[in-house]
C-alpha cells in the first residue's frame, strides 16, 4: 500500500513552514528542476494548498511541477479545478499510464473488481472521511451486505486509492482528492449520483441529529472533532437537498441540525447564509414545524447580531424569534434571543427596544425557566450597560461576583450564548481591572484570560478574548511585546479559520504595535487602519482604537493625519462614554502639536475631571501625566505635582506599568528641583 507524502498543515503561511513536508520539498524540487522557479514567502500558502489538494501524492506532483515554468502559485492552484485536463507529463521516458493523472487512474480503475468499482464510485459522494458503517448506509440501493463493502474497501486501500484516517481515534477511510473527483464523474456518468447524493444526505441529517443528542456527554475535544469531521460532507448535503434536489424540506432540516455545527467551528457567517436560505424556503413551501423554524429564526438572529447591517430586518428578526420562543413555550430560545437583542441594542443605540427594557425581560425569563447560564448572561449583559455608561465601579464589581459564582462550574462542549461565558468574564474583568486602577490585577488576568480561551479549542472565544480585552488591556499596562505575542496568535487564528470580518483588528493591533515597538513606525499604515477599521463591521469600531491611533500619529510629527480621526469620534453621536477622557487626551495632544497650549491644557482638565467622575483611576492617571508634563514645561510644577501625585496616590499595583513608572519619574524629577 503506498501513501502520499507528508503535506504542510492549513496553518503554514511561510516558506520555511511549507518546506518542512516532504511533499513541498518534492514538488519544489521538481518545480526549479523543470524552470527556474523558487518559492517566495507570498507564494507559500498558494504552494501549500497545491500539495494538499494533491493529497501530497507523488506522481501528482510531479506533474503539477510542469506547470510552474511560466505560472506563480496562485496560477497553478487556480488551475486545479481542472486537474485532469492540466496535469498533464511533457517529455519522453514515461509509462503512458503515467503520462497524464486521468490515464493513471482510468488504468487503476481498470484493474478493479465490480464490486470494488461501484463501492469506489458511491463513496466518491463522501466529502471527508468516513467509516465503515457510513460507507454501508450510501451503498445500500446496490444490495451489498456489510462483508461485500467491507471487503471491497479491503481491496481499495491495498490497491492505494482508499487511505486510512485515524484522527478521531477510530478507523475511518477517505479518498485522495484526485481520486474523489474521478469517481465521482463515473458516479455521474452512470446514473447513480441522484440516488446516491439523496441517501448522503439522509445519512448526514442522521449523523448530526445523533451527533447533538450526544453532545452534552462528549468532552470539548471529542465533540469538535466529531463535527469538525461531518462540516464538509454537510455542506455537501445542504447544497444538494437545497439547490439541486427539490427536497427542500430535507435541506432545511439539515441547516438546522448543522447549527451547533457551524456555532462549535465559530462558522457564523455560514450560519447567516444557509439560515437566510432555509428560513426563506420554509416559508415559500409553507411548512408548520414551529419548532423547526424556531432553531433557524434564533439561529440566524444570533448569527446577525454581530455581522448585519440590515436594521430594520434585523430588528424584526428578533421581534419573530421571541415571538416564536414565547408561542413553542421554549425558554431557553426566548433566552438566546432575547440575549442577541440586548447586545444589538448596545452596539447600535436607537435602532431596537430599549436594552434595559430587553434586560429585564431576559431576566424575568431567566429567573421562571431556573436557567443557570441565562442568569449569568443577564449578568453579563448588565455589566456591558454599565461600562457603556461610564460606572466603572459597578462594572468591576458585578464582574467580579459573577466570576466567583461561575469559578466551579463547567460549561458543555459547544458554547450556548455565542463564546463561552466564563472566558468572556474573565476578558472583561481584565478590562474592569485596569478602568479601575488595577494595572497589575489586569495583567495577571489578561494572561489567565488567554490561557483560559486557548484551552476551550474555539476559535470565535479565543478571536474574542484576544481582540476585545487581552491585547487591549496589555497594551494599555505598555506591555507591548507580550501584547504582540497574543496579537499574533490573534491573527493566526483569524487567517487559519477563515474570520475575515475581524481583519480590521488583526491590522489595528499590528499596525499599533509596530508603531509603540519602533518596528514600523509608519503614519500610513496608521491611517489605513483607522480607515479598516472605521468601515468594518460595528463591535470593532471601537473609540479607544481610535484614540490610540490618532494620539501615535501626533507622535509620529502627523497631527494633520489625526485631526480626521478626532473629527470621526466627535462627529454624529460623539464619542463614546466610555473611553471620552483618553479621546480628550488624544484630542490635547492634537492642540499642543499646533501650538494650542492654552486650549490642550484645558482638554486635559476635563479630561482628568471626567476620568474621575466616572471612577476611571487608570484614565485618569493617563491624563493627569500629560497635564503634569505641560504644566510642568510652562513653569507650574507646583500644579503639576499636585495633580499627579494625588492620581497616583490612588493606586496599590501594577507599579512596574508604563503609566505609573513614567509618572514615578517625572514626580521626583519635580521634586528635584
Amino acid at each position: 500500500w503506498l501513501g502520499g507524502l507528508e503535506v504542510p498543515p492549513v496553518g503554514a503561511h511561510n516558506k520555511d513552514d511549507v518546506l518542512r513536508y516532504s511533499a513541498a520539498r518534492l514538488l519544489l524540487d521538481r518545480a526549479s528542476e523543470r524552470s527556474e522557479f523558487s518559492l517566495a514567502d507570498n507564494e507559500a500558502s498558494a504552494f501549500a494548498e497545491i500539495c494538499r489538494r494533491l493529497d501530497g501524492a507523488p506522481l501528482a506532483l510531479e506533474l503539477a511541477a510542469s506547470r510552474f515554468s511560466s505560472r506563480t502559485a496562485a496560477a497553478v492552484l487556480d488551475e486545479l479545478d481542472q486537474r485532469f485536463r492540466t496535469l498533464t507529463l511533457t517529455g519522453a521516458g514515461a509509462e503512458p499510464r503515467q503520462q497524464t493523472l486521468l490515464a493513471t487512474l482510468q488504468w487503476s480503475y481498470s484493474l478493479l473488481t465490480t464490486t470494488e468499482a461501484t463501492v469506489l464510485r458511491v463513496v466518491s459522494i463522501f466529502a471527508g472521511a468516513f467509516d465503515i458503517d457510513s460507507a454501508v448506509a450510501v451503498v445500500a440501493h446496490r444490495a451489498l451486505d456489510l462483508c461485500d463493502v467491507f471487503d471491497a474497501i479491503s481491496g481499495l486501500r491495498a490497491k492505494s486509492m482508499l487511505s486510512v484516517d485515524q484522527s478521531l481515534g477510530r478507523l475511518r477511510y477517505r479518498l485522495l482528492d484526485t481520486t474523489r473527483t474521478f469517481a465521482g464523474g463515473l458516479l455521474a456518468a452512470n446514473a447513480e449520483l441522484g440516488q446516491v447524493s439523496a441517501m448522503h444526505a439522509q445519512l448526514m441529517l442522521n449523523l448530526l441529529t445523533q451527533a447533538n443528542a450526544e453532545r452534552a456527554v462528549l468532552s470539548t475535544l471529542e465533540a469538535r472533532a466529531t463535527f469538525a469531521g461531518l462540516a464538509d460532507d454537510l455542506r455537501k448535503a445542504i447544497d444538494w437537498a437545497l439547490n439541486q434536489s427539490g427536497d427542500l424540506e430535507l435541506g432545511i432540516q439539515l441547516v438546522a441540525a448543522g447549527l451547533p455545527l457551524w456555532g462549535e467551528l465559530s462558522l457564523g457567517e455560514e450560519i447567516r447564509v444557509n439560515c437566510e436560505r432555509a428560513v426563506t424556503e420554509f416559508d415559500r413551501i409553507s411548512c408548520l414545524d414551529k419548532s423547526l423554524k424556531l432553531k433557524l429564526v434564533v439561529g440566524l438572529a444570533s448569527a446577525n447580531t454581530y455581522l448585519s447591517t440590515e436594521h430594520d430586518k434585523t430588528v424584526a428578526l428578533y421581534e419573530s424569534a421571541i415571538s416564536l420562543a414565547q408561542a413553542t413555550q421554549d425558554a431557553s430560545a426566548e433566552c438566546r434571543a432575547l440575549s442577541a437583542l440586548v447586545t444589538y441594542s448596545l452596539l447600535f443605540p436607537g435602532r431596537a427596544r430599549p436594552p434595559l427594557e430587553t434586560l429585564e425581560t431576559l431576566r424575568a425569563v431567566a429567573e421562571q425557566s431556573n436557567d443557570q447560564p441565562a442568569k449569568w448572561e443577564y449578568e453579563l449583559l448588565s455589566a456591558h450597560c454599565e461600562v457603556n455608561a461610564g460606572n466603572y465601579p459597578a462594572y468591576y464589581g458585578r464582574l467580579e461576583i459573577l466570576n466567583n459564582k461561575m469559578c466551579d462550574t463547567e460549561e458543555g462542549s459547544i458554547p450556548r450564548f455565542q463564546i463561552f461565558q466564563k472566558a468572556n468574564v474573565e476578558v472583561q474583568l481584565t478590562a474592569a481591572a485596569w478602568l479601575v486602577g488595577r494595572p497589575g490585577e489586569a495583567m495577571s488576568r489578561a494572561l489567565v484570560a488567554a490561557r483560559s480561551a486557548i484551552e476551550t479549542s474555539h476559535a470565535l472565544t479565543l478571536v474574542n478574548t484576544l481582540a476585545r480585552g487581552v491585547i487591549w488591556a496589555l497594551y494599555m499596562c505598555g506591555e507591548y511585546r507580550i501584547a504582540r505575542h497574543y496579537s499574533d496568535l490573534l491573527a493566526d487564528t483569524v487567517y487559519r479559520c477563515g474570520m475575515s470580518t475581524w481583519i480590521p483588528a488583526v491590522e489595528y493591533y499590528s499596525a499599533i504595535l509596530e508603531f509603540r515597538l519602533g518596528e514600523r513606525r509608519s503614519p500610513e499604515v496608521l491611517r489605513a487602519s483607522f480607515e479598516t477599521l472605521r468601515t468594518g463591521i460595528v463591535h470593532l469600531r471601537s473609540h479607544g482604537h481610535f484614540a490610540s491611533l490618532a494620539l501615535a500619529l501626533v507622535e509620529a510629527g502627523r497631527p494633520d493625519d489625526a485631526v480626521p480621526i478626532l473629527d470621526y469620534l466627535f462627529g454624529g453621536g460623539g464619542p463614546a462614554k466610555w473611553c471620552l477622557p483618553e479621546i480628550l487626551r488624544a484630542r490635547a495632544a492634537a492642540e499642543l502639536a499646533f501650538g494650542r497650549k492654552s486650549d490642550a491644557i484645558a482638554t486635559l482638565r476635563e479630561a482628568v475631571y471626567i476620568a474621575d467622575s466616572l471612577g476611571g483611576v487608570s484614565w485618569k492617571l493617563r491624563a493627569a501625566l500629560s497635564l503634569a508634563k505641560l504644566l510642568h514645561d510652562q513653569g507650574g510644577t507646583s500644579e503639576a505635582q499636585q495633580v499627579l501625585h494625588s492620581t497616583y496616590a490612588q493606586f496599590h499595583d501594577g507599579f512596574d506599568s508604563q503609566d505609573l513608572r513614567e509618572s514615578r519619574l517625572l514626580l521626583a524629577a519635580m521634586a528635584a528641583g
